[in-house]
């Protein structure tokens, strides 16, 4: 059972890194646009 929550866990992690990782890239778009207007 340990082993299977384990796993769980593991692949949680990623999925959520990989379903940010879109979203951070166009955070840093946007922030790198505000940074050249100042």
């Amino acid at each position: 059972f340990a082993f299977i929550m384990l796993i769980g866990s593991v692949e949680g992690v990623y999925s959520t890194i990989f379903m940010s990782c879109p979203f951070v890239l166009f955070w840093n778009a946007l922030f790198k646009k505000k940074q050249i207007k100042k």
